[in-house]
């Protein structure tokens, strides 16, 4: 069991999209990404970028300060861990 006090969520409408939306779980005393679910049309290729995240034990400030195309989807991940 984990305690989830304090944990930082954000759920964010998908920019220029008709529907869907992008939800991110961080734990704000170690700036780690906890969970995050995109409900989008290319939802698949977004949360990619939360794996990788996860996967390699990045804190969130990584990708919060990447510098990513515009326009693009990627800029819609961004977008959801900056707003917290």
């Amino acid at each position: 069991d984990r305690d989830v006090t304090g944990v930082q969520t954000c759920a964010l409408p998908i920019s220029g999209r008709p529907q869907g939306f992008i939800k991110v779980l961080i734990d704000p005393d170690t700036d780690h990404l906890l969970g995050a679910a995109v409900l989008a049309a290319e939802g698949a290729e977004m949360v990619q970028l939360y794996s990788d995240l996860m996967n390699g034990g990045f804190p969130v400030s990584t990708l919060r300060n990447a510098i990513h195309i515009h326009p693009t989807l990627a800029e819609a991940v961004q977008s959801a861990v900056s707003a917290i």
